[in-house]
């Protein structure tokens, strides 16, 4: 199969992205692998880790926020979800300059009852989103800015109230 390799370079850490016919990405940083067994790089399609690797590599003076949703995807199953989910969080463990903000553990961990998801008990509730909107607000919003969008979120509200009473 032919492979395609593509190398970014962050501070100390030369990040290899190789990609095989399925367009997966298997991201090597310096060869170690964390599970034995496991290559933890193949975690993200080939279009994404280019993005990010390159968003990385041209702004390292940036930090990117990334997050896993908190909503379970059971299209493939609960342990395919899991999966996915693993990939993703090893993928933002593998980008030096990222942030995570843990959602999906909110959900899971803090609101791990069923009363905090909705009716087909897959989304989380009005009430969840709420708390973690809070918790997001509070960790990675400056306080200047919180201002903006209430004002932003009163004016959404307004208007999902005028569409209501068409």
């Amino acid at each position: 199969r032919k492979q395609e390799t593509i190398c970014f370079h962050m501070g100390d850490t030369a990040v290899t992205l190789a990609s095989e016919k399925g367009g997966r990405a298997r991201i090597s940083l310096g060869g170690d692998l964390l599970t034995p067994g496991l290559d933890p790089a193949e975690v993200l399609p080939l279009p994404v880790a280019i993005t990010l690797g390159a968003i990385a590599s041209a702004h390292p003076e940036k930090h990117l926020l990334l997050t896993v949703s908190p909503i379970r995807h059971l299209g493939d199953g609960a342990h395919a979800n899991a999966i996915s989910k693993a990939r993703l969080l090893l993928a933002a463990d593998s980008i030096p300059q990222a942030e995570y903000f843990p959602a999906y553990e909110l959900l899971l961990d803090e609101l791990r009852d069923y009363r905090f998801y909705g009716p087909d008990l897959v989304h989380p509730s009005p009430t969840a989103v709420d708390y973690i909107w809070e918790r997001f607000l509070d960790a990675c919003v400056s306080p200047s800015d919180l201002p903006a969008i209430a004002s932003n979120e009163k004016a959404a509200r307004f208007s999902a109230h005028r569409s209501n009473l068409k």
